[in-house]
């Protein structure tokens, strides 16, 4: 009993501290709305929530979530597509990463919002333009960490697969994709964060 109830004390502090933040983050809010004095470059919390309700009685809020949602979906399927076979060659083969390397270190540091005017250039807009900006940059969390995933894989583990007989696409397929799977679901993780973010921008 006293278990439960020093957990359910501790419920309530936390939900106590989340509600102050909450409350803090809202006054600076409106602190800043008063100090800029433009309504339409940045409304005020009242304001805003009351567009917030009033999108979700139209039922336009939820019809807007659905269609972000859907282009994550894409997004993230086709840089998945492209980024872990890449990766995978990437951590095997010296010869593609010293031929691939620079030039990918080169582009990586650009940030997803940068390549919105190339993507109005060859997409206009469209549904194309925001998935295009969230695929670039889903793709290089994802290459990245499985090309790293795939580097720390223990060589006996290839060896033993090798001397088993196993031909390269079962060793890829049944030793290293295992292996390299926690690198990968990182790379995942920080992909849907930044490719999320990008969606907003684009």
């Amino acid at each position: 009993m006293e278990a439960v109830a020093r957990g359910g004390a501790g419920l309530s502090m936390q939900s106590l501290v989340a509600a102050r933040s909450l409350m803090v983050f809202a006054g600076l809010w409106a602190l800043a709305t008063f100090l800029v004095g433009n309504a339409v470059l940045l409304p005020s919390p009242i304001a805003t929530a009351a567009a917030l309700i009033s999108l979700a009685r139209t039922g336009e809020l939820f019809g807007n979530i659905a269609v972000s949602l859907a282009r994550l979906t894409v997004s993230l399927a086709l840089a998945l597509l492209l980024a872990v076979p890449l990766g995978i060659l990437l951590g095997l083969s010296a010869r593609a990463r010293t031929l691939l390397g620079p030039a990918l270190e080169l582009i990586r540091p650009i940030s997803g919002i940068a390549w919105i005017p190339i993507g109005l250039f060859i997409f206009g807009i469209g549904n194309a333009l925001p998935v295009f900006i969230m695929v670039i940059a889903a793709f290089f969390p994802l290459l990245f960490n499985t090309a790293a995933g795939v580097e720390s894989v223990d060589p006996a583990l290839v060896a033993a697969g090798r001397t088993l007989g196993l031909p390269r696409r079962r060793i890829v397929r049944r030793v290293l994709l295992p292996a390299a799977l926690p690198s990968i679901l990182v790379g995942f993780r920080l992909a849907v964060r930044l490719s999320t973010e990008s969606a907003v921008a684009a």
